[in-house]
């Protein structure tokens, strides 16, 4: 019986070496677009005068920081701001959120007050959601140019 369970062992471990059962990096899970909710978010209707802080040519070590930024302007500014009877803010924070949880703090800014919230300019929300959907566009660029 012991000597069944040690073939079975090496059978095991030997068909993981083979097979190259590795865990899929980073490069391969890009931002599926679709979940940050973007199509719905685009025709809540917000206060004219609503301004939200918007990240701008965010520097790669500024991601995180650059989403948490966007996390709480949705969070706290378009909830109160905009008309969302469907929770559509909602729905995209819950991906939001998953990400930042899944993001590292492994690279510390050069300048931590370059990636505060409060140094990008405010903008409407329509050009908020335009930037914020082109930053994670640009993330999936540099994902996709790391795994050539």
């Amino acid at each position: 019986m012991e000597h069944f369970m040690r073939i079975g062992f090496w059978i095991f471990t030997l068909s993981v070496t083979l097979s190259d059962c590795h865990p899929v990096s980073d490069c391969r899970q890009p931002n599926h677009i679709s979940d940050y909710n973007f199509v719905f978010m685009r025709n809540l209707t917000c206060e004219e005068d609503g301004t939200f802080y918007t990240p701008e040519s965010v520097d790669e070590k500024c991601y995180k920081s650059a989403l948490e930024c966007i996390y709480k302007e949705l969070e706290g500014t378009a909830q109160k701001e905009c008309h969302d009877p469907d929770d559509r803010i909602q729905q995209g924070l819950e991906a939001l959120k998953f990400k930042i949880k899944k993001m590292t703090d492994n690279t510390a800014p050069p300048n931590p007050s370059a990636c505060a919230c409060e140094a990008w300019p405010q903008m409407s929300f329509t050009k908020f959601l335009e930037k914020y959907e082109s930053l994670l566009e640009k993330e999936n660029a540099a994902k996709a140019a790391s795994c050539r």
